[in-house]
């Protein structure tokens, strides 16, 4: 075998493993925790937002559920039926409230979801008319197919505006 030829199958090998790679990273390697989010104006205070977004932590018992409360620090389970791939899953995280500007929370333990971190920020509006109520969420599946994270970002993008929407629609005086 001449140089040249050692050369293009030593090449020829680097490209396919870096393909193959692709699909195959180590799960430590593949996650870059790159969530989604989404921003709402709500004609209400920060205050009546907040504990609009407080008071949906026990509005569907079957779903969500309060497992243990102290002072800001709440601890919830959730339950998701139906999901695509995944089927029914289930999860509890940590809410750590700081009342009329933020929420945030992260995944203690799941049977199938790798990791949660959700953020609600909500900021006086310039005109201090309102409250503008910011979203973000990082939900990982724990699935290595392809496009896996773009989906569940998808997904997750059109349930986060879902409900900031309900927030809005409650906080404004609707039912």
């Amino acid at each position: 075998m001449t140089s040249a030829e050692k050369l293009r199958l030593c090449l020829l090998a680097v490209l396919v493993g870096s393909f193959i790679g692709q699909f195959f990273t180590p799960p430590a390697m593949a996650e870059k925790k790159e969530g989604v989010e989404a921003t709402i104006d709500v004609q209400a205070s920060p205050q009546k937002c907040f504990e609009t977004i407080v008071g949906q932590r026990t509005a569907e018992p079957a779903k969500r559920r309060v497992i243990s409360q102290d002072g800001n620090r709440t601890v919830l389970e959730e339950k998701f039926t139906g999901l695509p791939v995944i089927g029914d899953a289930y999860m509890q995280y940590e809410e750590i409230a700081t009342p009329y500007s933020s929420l945030v929370a992260h995944l203690i333990k799941s049977d199938k979801f790798k990791a949660f971190e959700s953020r609600w920020t909500l900021t006086a509006t310039a005109d201090a008319k309102g409250t503008s109520i910011r979203l973000y969420t990082y939900l990982n599946t724990g699935l290595w197919l392809p496009f896996a994270q773009q989906l569940t970002n998808r997904q997750t993008h059109q349930d986060i505006t879902a409900r900031l929407g309900l927030i809005k629609r409650l906080a404004e005086g609707g039912q």
